[in-house]
């Protein structure tokens, strides 16, 4: 039950969100700006001695940070990769500094995103909250913004440490609020 909440609070706020004018956001993406994100993504194991962390599933993401300008945003990005395998949850990457740049100051516009910040793959339940690999994590990515607010992405990234590095690929839908 708890899963059919969180979508159900997901769809209202990308409903919502379009309206964001009339509660305080100004169509500019200079300043404030927050956003989510839902997709499809993947893990899996690129280094020969690399434990079986893989897994694919449902693909979340958090933004929350500032617009420089209309074309240039510096943002905190949390993605993750969320899996059951014995109800054991699986994550990409915890938080990351990231920077995206937008070839136009206005929607429609494609853009390219990068971000860099700390990574944890394996066992990470609020039980059991040990990750079995963990390190850096890097991401570049591509996406478009269809209409003010809305955008599409391809993120692949790199996650882990010297002896156990894996990859990791997403597609998603973005709700940018600004």
């Amino acid at each position: 039950m708890p899963r059919y909440r969180i979508c159900s609070l997901l769809a209202l706020l990308v409903l919502i969100t379009p309206c964001s004018d009339a509660i305080g956001f100004d169509g500019s993406r200079k300043g404030f700006i927050l956003g989510f994100g839902g997709g499809y993504g993947g893990t899996f194991g690129i280094s020969q001695g690399a434990r079986d962390l893989s897994g694919e599933n449902v693909l979340t993401e958090l933004v929350l940070g500032h617009g420089i300008s209309d074309q240039w945003l510096v943002h905190y990005s949390g993605r993750q990769i969320w899996g059951s395998d014995e109800g054991i949850l699986y994550t990409a990457v915890l938080p990351s500094l990231a920077v995206t740049h937008f070839n136009g100051p206005k929607s429609p516009s494609l853009y390219q995103i990068g971000s860099l910040g700390l990574a944890g793959s394996g066992d990470l339940t609020f039980e059991n909250s040990r990750s079995q690999v963990s390190g850096l994590a890097l991401f570049v990515g591509i996406g478009y913004e269809t209409s003010r607010h809305l955008g599409f992405e391809l993120v692949g990234g790199v996650l882990g440490d010297f002896s156990n590095a894996y990859g990791t690929v997403g597609l998603s839908v973005k709700v940018l609020a600004y």
